[in-house]
């Protein structure tokens, strides 16, 4: 086994073994993506331009988020790295409804990717938006669908791709 693979198992054994820390996993892995959707667009949306500035960043934010998880998707099928629990590495905590594999992360990807731009956007609160991007990364290992490196390289994609468009 792996340090990868003795770190991500080490950190989806200690979120099972509480169940308030399963609990954020689960909404950090399933739902905060969302969230941070709709943040991005609120904020593309509320940035006191014009009506064509506002679809401009809206455009941008759709390019961008689109553009990386294509970028993702096509390393994902090139690569075909199998998910932790697919080999045995215990059960996770969530159900996928597709199941795409591993490497590298869709969702660290397009999280990088929404913080890189919204940081754009608003400067003053980057941080913020990394850490959610961070959160919702961290909890894919947490609940047990994707290993380190997976999250690591999802964020580089996404960080470079929104970087090379932005």
């Amino acid at each position: 086994m792996t340090i990868d693979h003795q770190w991500s198992e080490l950190i989806a054994n200690w979120t099972k073994r509480s169940r308030l820390r399963a609990r954020i996993a689960i909404f950090g892995a399933s739902e905060l993506i969302w969230l941070m959707g709709g943040m991005a667009l609120m904020l593309a949306w509320d940035t006191g331009r014009d009506d064509s500035g506002r679809w401009t960043q809206v455009g941008a934010l759709f390019v961008t988020v689109a553009f990386a998880y294509l970028t993702t998707l096509g390393l994902e099928l090139l690569v075909k790295r199998r998910r932790p629990f697919q080999q045995g590495e215990g059960k996770p905590l969530i159900q996928m409804s597709i199941l795409t594999p591993s490497f590298p992360s869709g969702h660290a990807t397009v999280s990088f990717a929404l913080a890189f731009a919204m940081g754009q956007f608003a400067p003053e609160s980057a941080g913020w938006f990394f850490a959610f991007a961070a959160l919702i990364s961290i909890s894919r290992v947490a609940v047990g669908v994707h290993y380190l490196t997976d999250i690591l390289a999802g964020a580089a994609v996404g960080l470079f791709v929104s970087w090379l468009l932005l």
